[in-house]
């Protein structure tokens, strides 16, 4: 499979993509998930009269874990529509047959609403391609000519969570630097010429993407480089509560600001679109000092065991009585020290990837 994102339908049905939101959530960079919501176009006619409805995502990012959440329950919710959409909530309308009210009409007071379908999510092998199927036989047939009367055009929302495999993913760079660590996000949409003829062609449709919407949210620690990738829409914190904390649990371990970047693209039908994310970070604050430590005392020990320096160590001596060995004790002493922390780094990095493989 291709490094970009293709949505994908194999039953040729006239369905858009409105608006395709991809949301990454940065904690550190081995915990990285991936969020991706659809808002689906349809004529009202489709919507009622098949029993279901199934798209294909190709993602380059890798699943992990076979990790995937539906965010079906959370959007239900209307503070976390709120939060998601900035818009309030007016009236939640149930469409469905049954009493588990797997389908709802959710209509915000700017006068935008949408469907909410309980989506079946199933990872392929190769966990780069995911599938949806929406169960649509509950819809009641009345309620719909109710609440739909005179309208045309309907839109269906799906939103899920997925782990992102940093290891296995094609569109993620990692770099690692004396004071920093860099983290490179390669995002590509509708990229045709990174797939296969065949991965292509068994499917009867590449649904269009009207719009992009991309947000990133990582700690403050984490900076993007805004000089080094494509005009962003803007920059905000993301807001401190708890229905925040409760949409994403890992929030409620991490006690650092967030901030969110926000990318927004319009494509025409099916032209590509990419955008290149680098972000950084400063590595924590003992392992610079370690590293600052390790180059101070190598420099010193260096200095010490030159032949060319023993004069100038001797006229210093001459003031400061064995000044030359206590800097030296102390240069050897550090360079040592780092050794052992080097070492302990890479065994402890070797049980924790054997301990992955084991389990």
């Amino acid at each position: 499979m291709g490094n970009a994102f293709l949505i994908k339908n194999d039953e040729n049905k006239e369905i858009e993509i409105e608006k395709l939101h991809v949301n990454i959530w940065l904690f550190n960079k081995k915990t990285i998930y991936q969020e991706i919501g659809l808002m689906l176009k349809m004529k009202k006619e489709l919507l009622i009269n098949e029993s279901s409805l199934t798209f294909s995502l190709s993602a380059p990012f890798a699943i992990k874990n076979n990790y995937k959440v539906d965010l079906y329950e959370n959007l239900k919710k209307d503070e976390i529509l709120r939060l998601l959409f900035n818009d309030e909530i007016k009236e939640t309308q149930n469409i469905d047959q049954s009493t588990e009210h797997v389908i709802c009409n959710k209509i915000f007071r700017s006068g935008v609403c949408f469907l909410l379908i309980k989506p079946k999510l199933n990872i392929l092998e190769n966990k780069k391609e995911i599938t949806i199927k929406l169960d649509l036989e509950k819809i009641d047939s009345e309620k719909s000519e109710l609440f739909f009367s005179g309208k045309e055009v309907l839109y269906v929302y799906v939103r899920f969570r997925l782990e992102i495999d940093v290891e296995k993913s094609d569109n993620i760079y990692i770099a690692e630097k004396f004071l920093n660590q860099k983290i490179l996000f390669d995002l590509r949409f509708n990229e045709l010429r990174r797939f296969d003829y065949y991965a292509l062609n068994k499917y009867k449709k590449l649904l269009p993407i009207k719009t992009i919407q991309i947000f990133l949210i990582q700690p403050v620690s984490f900076r993007v480089r805004l000089e080094d990738t494509k005009e962003i829409k803007y920059v905000r914190f993301l807001e401190e509560n708890d229905m925040w904390r409760e949409y994403i649990e890992k929030l409620k371990k991490r006690k650092e600001k967030f901030v969110i970047y926000y990318w927004k693209e319009s494509p025409r039908n099916s032209a590509s679109f990419d955008v290149l994310i680098p972000t950084e970070t400063e590595k924590d604050e003992l392992q610079r000092q370690l590293n600052l430590s390790s180059l101070f005392a190598l420099f010193a020990f260096l200095f010490f065991i030159i032949p060319e320096n023993q004069r100038i160590i001797s006229e210093v001596e001459k003031l400061i009585p064995r000044i030359g060995v206590y800097f030296k004790g102390m240069s050897l002493f550090f360079l040592v020290l780092v050794f052992f922390v080097f070492l302990f780094g890479i065994i402890s990095s070797f049980f924790k990837k054997l301990y992955a493989v084991l389990k």
